[in-house]
């Protein structure tokens, strides 16, 4: 191939590459396709993080080896298989070369992926992602690691243990400074503290300039004219004393004062604007969070500022508002005028006064029997055996009874009552249709009644 046959193909690929130095470097993507720039020639790439590499491919068709090139020498982000043979020579800044010849960053690479930073201060090697991480500990030199302790405490790197600090942890987290000047130390924060006050001998406490809530103000103004800290005087604060004891911030938004803990709380009631004292909303109120006011609540307070009426919710189910809570109604809720909650019960009588309070169905039911349970009605026993319900109450029935109950068929023709139904009666039956007496003194039964046999009744009761 001539160098006039080979230039169009060399300048195409050129200008791949030019377009490839165009894109964003992939960080996510394998070591190898991590470089943005060029290879060195069109036929070979050096070996990733490697500034100057050599390569020889084998003779082809007796050409000669391509020249070599060691500047720029990286591997092209989109380069799809780039050539690995080539043999590396020298890293980039900062990287380190193996035994194989290959390069590697203990540390962060940067963008354009031609330098190596060691982990600063406080940062550590992370070998799994492959780059510096924070370390709230001590890290050793070799940065591979990174020693933690519990809070308040630091890393003694002499036994390789974690010791308690009565102070403040230094900021390699290898030693311990004493708390000094007004600070203290403050064990459930495991630090030094500031102290507005005195500071004990052995600066594990700290004694406030004030009793609590009270706070300081200036003192008369002495006969030199000039205010220190001494002239000042600690008075009492109805309020929220701060920190530093210089501020007293009455109570507000319904917050009402701790006379025992010295200090605001929010109030689930009324706050009293002379004593700032709290009283709660009565049982039947619920407190409006947002206007700080309490409101008749027709039905049950749920945790003193919600109210839920009767009728909805939990307390749907046939309930009515009574005095200062929610009740069942044995009977038909109803509303008064001007309400929109139940305020009243009506008992089970109805129209015909056979309903009783069906508790399973918590609504007024019809009963095919005896009620029972006072005025509440709650009991309904049905009708059994010989009796059935005749509108108003189980009563017997002279005859057959109907299944439901409800109808009772008496004894007609030559059927009587047994005592439990109506049955064929081959002889007299009385007027009550309680008896049924044999034919006798020579009659026979002809199948409606008995009659005169003007002959002789054999054994079968035939004429």
């Amino acid at each position: 191939m001539t160098e006039e046959q080979k230039r169009p193909i060399i300048e195409k690929m050129l200008a791949a590459t030019q377009q490839e130095m165009k894109t964003e470097p992939n960080m996510s993507e394998s070591p190898i396709r991590h470089l943005a720039s060029v290879c060195p020639t069109t036929k070979y790439c050096c070996p990733v993080y490697c500034a100057g590499c050599s390569y020889t491919p084998p003779l082809t068709n007796g050409a000669r080896p391509l020249e070599q090139n060691d500047l720029n020498a990286l591997v092209s982000v989109n380069a799809a298989t780039p050539p690995t043979s080539s043999t590396c020579s020298k890293c980039f800044t900062g990287f380190t070369m193996s035994k194989q010849k290959t390069c590697s960053c203990v540390g962060d690479v940067d963008i354009t992926f031609t330098k190596c930073s060691a982990c600063t201060s406080n940062k550590f090697f992370d070998a799994e992602n492959k780059k510096c991480a924070p370390c709230a500990g001590y890290v050793p030199k070799d940065k591979f690691s990174c020693k933690t302790c519990k809070a308040g405490e630091f890393y003694k790197v002499a036994t390789s243990t974690c010791v308690a600090c009565v102070g403040d942890v230094n900021a390699t987290y290898t030693g311990c400074n004493a708390c000094s000047g007004n600070f203290y130390f403050d064990a459930s924060q495991k630090k030094c503290v500031k102290c507005v006050g005195i500071v004990s001998a052995d600066r594990l406490s700290c004694k406030p300039p004030c009793d609590p809530g009270f706070y300081l103000v200036d003192g008369p103004r002495p006969l030199n004219g000039n205010m220190d800290q001494n002239n000042q005087v600690c008075v009492e604060c109805i309020g929220d004393v701060d920190a530093l004891y210089k501020t007293c911030s009455p109570c507000i938004n319904n917050r009402a004062f701790d006379a025992t803990n010295k200090k605001c709380y929010p109030c689930i009631g009324i706050v009293s604007n002379a004593t700032k004292t709290c009283t709660p909303c009565a049982a039947n109120k619920n407190f409006d969070v947002e206007n700080y006011v309490c409101l008749d609540c027709p039905g049950t307070v749920v945790e003193k500022v919600t109210c839920e009426p009767c009728g909805i919710g939990s307390t749907a189910v046939n309930t009515y508002f009574v005095s200062t809570e929610c009740k069942e109604c044995k009977g038909t809720s109803g509303t008064e005028p001007k309400s929109i909650y139940p305020t009243k019960c009506a008992k089970c009588l109805g129209n015909t006064g056979i309903d009783f309070y069906n508790g399973a169905k918590k609504a007024c039911d019809e009963c095919i029997g005896d009620i029972s349970g006072g005025i509440d009605r709650t009991v309904c026993t049905a009708c059994t055996g010989t009796k059935w319900f005749n509108g108003k109450a189980c009563v017997n029935c002279i005859g057959d009874v109907s299944t439901d109950k409800k109808d009772c068929s008496s004894c007609t023709g030559t059927k009587y009552f047994d005592g439990t139904k109506c049955t064929e009666c081959k002889g007299d039956v009385s007027i009550d249709r309680k008896v049924c007496d044999a034919c006798k003194n020579n009659t026979y039964f002809n199948n409606s009644a008995c009659v005169k046999c003007y002959g002789y009744v054999d054994n079968a009761g035939a004429c």
